[in-house]
């Protein structure tokens, strides 16, 4: 008999131990349900990172230019970065920026219009102003750099392109990028990209993109009607990307990622190229 009740005391002590634990991991799941639920209506976002870092991390996270027309981007290693390129653009930033262009550079023929842009430039929503600039600057003719400086390739400050008013599509790729900038327009919004023609394997173009509310959009020298932007997703599949820049980075493609290109394209090594001049 007093075994019987030794053992049933056993039983109990245990089946007691156990509810014990079971209530303390259950207070604990409540206060971890109550942290979450605080850090939602808070804002706490520390408390949440705590918890979940990994499903924040993620929802924080906005890259617009990361896998630009279909490719892959990243940061370019200094290997990765040639010297044609590094050089001759960071010589138009100090230009730039000892002596910003706009609007002291503007000839009598064009300041009006550009005082009246900057006047309208607040009250505008992102697509009306980038429309706005690329038509501002699509309206100058397209002129080689052999016939504007005498040379197959030339990297023309902003005051170059007013001066002759006139470029090929990096002079305008330029404009665009620091006349944005001057209205206010951050950096990291924008990003001047070198590409490849496919059809013809020459490395002869670039274009601005800008990143908006409603995803990337490309300002390019040959659209028509002049004010015309086009979404990333529409632009020529005719052009592969090799270079990005802007003033604080600078960025190289190796993958493609859309299904609709031939496979002989994604073949093209694209760290290879040099940009041989601009169309």
């Amino acid at each position: 008999m007093r075994k019987h009740v030794a053992w049933l005391c056993c039983v109990f002590l245990v089946s007691l131990t156990a509810c014990a634990k079971r209530a303390v991991v259950t207070g604990q799941d409540a206060s971890e349900e109550v942290a979450i639920q605080k850090a939602d209506e808070q804002g706490n976002v520390e408390t949440q990172q705590d918890i979940a870092p990994a499903t924040v991390w993620a929802a924080q996270q906005h890259y617009p230019f990361e896998q630009l027309f279909g490719y892959q981007a990243f940061p370019a290693r200094a290997q990765d970065f040639p010297v044609y390129i590094k050089d001759p653009w960071a010589s138009i930033l100090r230009a730039e920026q000892s002596t910003p262009c706009l609007p002291s550079c503007l000839s009598p023929a064009d300041a009006p219009h550009w005082h009246y842009l900057a006047d309208k430039a607040p009250t505008m929503d992102e697509l009306t102003l980038l429309r706005t600039v690329n038509a501002f600057f699509n309206k100058f003719p397209y002129v080689s750099d052999m016939e504007n400086y005498g040379m197959d390739d030339y990297w023309p400050t902003l005051a170059d392109f007013f001066s002759r008013r006139s470029g090929d599509c990096k002079a305008y790729a330029f404009a665009k990028y620091f006349a944005l900038r001057a209205l206010g327009m951050p950096d990291d919004k924008l990003r001047i990209v070198l590409l490849m023609h496919i059809p013809t394997r020459k490395a002869n173009h670039a274009v601005l993109a800008v990143d908006t509310a409603r995803g990337v959009f490309i300002l390019d020298s040959h659209t028509r009607p002049i004010d015309l932007i086009l979404p990333q997703e529409k632009f020529s599949l005719q052009f592969i990307p090799f270079f990005m820049f802007n003033e604080k980075g600078r960025w190289t493609f190796r993958q493609d990622l859309r299904n609709q290109r031939k496979s002989a394209d994604r073949q093209i090594p694209i760290s290879a190229l040099t940009f041989t001049g601009a169309s």
